[in-house]
């Protein structure tokens, strides 16, 4: 019971470091461009996704010490928390993808992100099905 209570609140606090490292990070991303066609005020999105995924995080390890304390199965939580975090780094590095190649920019250049929204994108249907596995077995 203790290890598993350090063990959620280790992955609490890694949400939760990983989201002050990306918000620093996204503010220090900070552009300001300024030309005769007007006003253009940018950040990295990259670290907004990292955002996101860190809230999801330190949310998740925050439930997984609530069901610690209340002894409830948190089953469908782990799988609703892989599905969403698998979704948005699958779909985000391939749209950026593919937004490169539509803007005729060099593909070599993106092919990481080609490369991680694939592996995500396998996770995710991986999750899925087997989230679909579970609620047969428990029907």
């Amino acid at each position: 019971m203790k290890f598993k209570l350090t063990k959620n609140i280790a992955l609490a606090s890694a949400g939760l470091i990983s989201f002050i490292f990306s918000l620093v990070f996204y503010i220090l991303s900070y552009e300001f461009y300024q030309d005769e066609y007007g006003t253009d005020i940018s950040f990295n999105s990259d670290y907004l996704v990292a955002m996101i995924i860190s809230i999801a995080l330190f949310s998740y390890g925050i439930y997984k010490i609530y069901c610690l304390k209340g002894n409830k199965e948190d089953t469908l939580a782990f799988y609703y928390f892989s599905i969403s975090v698998t979704s948005i780094l699958s779909f985000y590095p391939l749209g950026v993808f593919f937004k490169a190649i539509n803007k005729k920019k060099d593909a070599m250049d993106y092919l990481s992100y080609l490369a991680i929204g694939v592996v995500c994108l396998c996770l995710l249907v991986y999750f899925a099905f087997d989230l679909i596995s579970k609620r047969k077995q428990e029907a």
